[in-house]
């Protein structure tokens, strides 16, 4: 299974580069990126694309591993993604000789840290034999979206996460748009 999630991970960061993205951090089975623009209604339906088609090469790693090795071989890897658009701001820090990016917060958060309190969220609603996408309501980040991935099945609900906070959240499931073969 560790070579399963090296490949997955290794496509995913290639489609990610490719498309324009920043990779801030890989860590285990997990991979932390950005898009750096201005145009938050493009960029939004940027990423979510972006996030089909690493669903859709999820998929096919599936297929090809079933043929090459079985149909025993690990299968059933789902993503779970978690989509927020704020600004960021680096501190460059100096660390065994080389620059490092450290992120300032903005009052009580950054954008990584809100990324991790939809994780949080979504894996509480979240459905574990699906990809799914977690948005904030918040930040009205659907208004944003192109008419095609409203045609997503979604799920609203407020969600109590650490320390007793409460937020309002979409979980968004790639797999119903992926088996009417939309792309």
């Amino acid at each position: 299974g560790g070579t399963l999630i090296v490949e997955i991970i290794s496509r995913f960061y290639n489609q990610i580069v490719n498309a324009g993205g920043e990779i801030i951090q890989t860590e285990g089975d997990s991979i932390t990126f950005f898009f750096d623009t201005s145009d938050e209604k493009n960029n939004l339906n940027k990423i979510i694309s972006l996030i089909q088609k690493l669903n859709l090469a999820l998929e096919e790693q599936h297929k090809l591993n079933a043929q090459k090795f079985g149909t025993d071989y690990p299968s059933g890897i789902y993503m779970r993604v978690a989509v927020e658009k704020g600004s960021i701001k680096p501190i460059w820090q100096n660390f065994e000789g080389r620059d490092v990016a450290g992120w300032l917060q903005g009052s009580n958060s950054s954008v990584f840290v809100d990324v991790a309190r939809l994780l949080e969220a979504e894996s509480k609603l979240g459905n574990k034999s699906e990809s799914t996408i977690v948005l904030s309501n918040e930040k009205n980040q659907l208004d944003g979206l192109a008419n095609q991935f409203i045609n997503l099945k979604t799920h609203k609900d407020e969600v109590v996460i650490k320390h007793g906070r409460k937020i309002n959240v979409t979980v968004l499931s790639l797999n119903c748009n992926m088996n009417h073969g939309r792309n």
